[in-house]
């Protein structure tokens, strides 16, 4: 069916649930920083799907977890450091049940009195609704550094706008 069949009001109701999800993943993204930031381990794990995957190029090679009880394990080193997650400019594309995002993360941390940028990266999460709520399925950093593997996460189309 195209849209011209299509009545004003349901293409209405469609607009009005796109600019929800939307505006529910901008609100998780954000909770996603500042749980981490406050060191809420179980709030930062409750927005990932059971099988969520984390990858990361931070530690200087690639890593890639898998879960939850993955997740925890590997965030345990860092919750002694106070960090600020900066999450900035993200795209978002939503398709019925699932969704992406693409943007920047610039995390500064302070040791000895002393903030400083500890890592600025090219972030891309895939996000499915589960029970009426978005979720984390997978979420991929690469240092801004490694040019080649950012311009990867940016899905073909997206830009310019």
């Amino acid at each position: 069916m195209t849209d011209k069949k299509v009545s004003p009001l349901t293409l209405l109701k469609r607009r009005l649930q796109n600019l929800e999800d939307k505006e529910a993943i901008r609100e998780m993204l954000s909770r996603y920083a500042l749980a981490i930031d406050l060191k809420r381990v179980e709030d930062f794990l409750d927005l990932w799907t059971p099988d969520g995957v984390l990858v990361s190029d931070g530690s200087g090679s690639i890593i890639s977890i898998k879960g939850r009880e993955e997740i925890r394990a590997y965030l345990a080193p860092f919750l002694t450091i106070a960090t600020q997650h900066l999450l900035l400019d993200y795209l978002i594309e939503v398709n019925g049940d699932t969704a992406t995002a693409v943007g920047y993360q610039v995390m500064t941390d302070t040791r000895e009195d002393r903030a400083r940028i500890g890592r600025c990266a090219v972030r891309s999460f895939r996000f499915r609704r589960v029970k009426g709520k978005w979720r984390i399925e997978e979420a991929i950093s690469r240092g801004i550094a490694n040019t080649a593997e950012c311009e990867k996460l940016i899905p073909a189309g997206w830009l310019p706008g």
